[in-house]
């Protein structure tokens, strides 16, 4: 299990451990006992919050521009621009 901070909560964790999962959860940095964890998976962590980021965003665009040819096709516009 790769989290943020977040999910740095003593029962979280000890939850995840005990299905069996290794966690890669950093500590905040005003608890007492510091955990390890794998600092290179975490950092893939980041590369695939960003891929899905880009992912939603171009999605919006593309919904966009699909109400915008549906609303043109109702009420009649030109659609040539688009085509």
């Amino acid at each position: 299990m790769i989290a943020d901070k977040g999910y740095d909560s003593k029962r979280f964790v000890e939850s995840v451990n005990l299905l069996g999962a290794k966690t890669v959860i950093p500590s905040r940095p005003y608890n007492r006992d510091q955990r390890r964890y794998d600092r290179y998976l975490y950092r893939e962590r980041h590369l695939i919050e960003c891929f899905i980021g880009k992912i939603k965003h171009y999605r919006r665009i593309i919904t966009r521009f699909d109400f915008e040819i549906i609303e043109m096709i109702f009420t009649g516009k030109n659609l040539k621009p688009f085509l």
